[in-house]
């Protein structure tokens, strides 16, 4: 199989031996993205059905409405640092926020969708996202990384033994690095993505605010 050069950010593996400090190699004929794209458009609209409902039946109650709005805006900032390092198929991200998770991206729709689920005060939200959402999130990251797996041959094993798939460590939190490349987000279009989850936010807010009963 033809390969060509990429640049990552592994240097040695847990045995010690070198893996090229910054050049490996990718597939020249990437694998099929079309499962991939098809469970993403699935998680989509899931998404923005369930941001919808929670917007018409919320019952938001003071305390969790103030979680709610920290758990979005933290899921906005992970996204967007994600995004602005990610380089999709040209390069296997492993530095910055990347280095603490495999999927950033992830982590970020899910705490927007737990902060969603807290500013309706709704355990049955709750419930939606845990029984719903979260298998979705699941599917597609096992579906993103066994296509990974395939595109970097080798490398991206090393990279999965080394760093969660999910929840960081709080060792390698403390490394990350807060450079976001700005051309990377407007490709990613994550601006626009993330402009409107917190205007949905501020919208719901608003409404069940000035619905409340004096």
């Amino acid at each position: 199989m033809k390969k060509i050069p990429f640049i990552n950010g592994l240097t040695v593996d847990e045995t010690g031996h070198t893996l090229n400090a910054m050049l490996g190699t990718v597939n020249a004929t990437p694998p099929d993205r079309a499962p991939i794209k098809k469970w993403a458009k699935l998680r989509l609209w899931v998404g923005y059905l369930y941001i919808l409902l929670a917007m018409i039946f919320a019952k938001p109650v003071f305390f969790w409405t103030i979680v709610g709005i920290i758990l979005v805006i933290i899921g906005v900032i992970i996204r967007l640092i994600a995004s602005g390092t990610l380089i999709k198929d040209s390069v296997l991200c492993t530095t910055g926020i990347y280095s603490a998770t495999r999927n950033p991206l992830y982590l970020g729709s899910a705490l927007i969708g737990l902060g969603f689920a807290s500013l309706t005060s709704s355990l049955w939200f709750l419930a939606g996202f845990l029984f719903i959402l979260s298998p979705l999130y699941w599917r597609m990251i096992k579906l993103e990384e066994n296509y990974l797996s395939l595109l970097y041959p080798g490398t991206f094993d090393e990279y999965r033994k080394s760093v969660p798939a999910f929840l960081p460590r709080h060792s390698s939190m403390r490394s990350i690095p807060g450079t976001v490349d700005t051309n990377l987000l407007k490709k990613s279009r994550e601006l626009t993505t993330s402009v409107i989850v917190i205007g949905l936010m501020v919208i719901l807010v608003a409404i069940h605010a000035l619905w409340q009963p004096c």
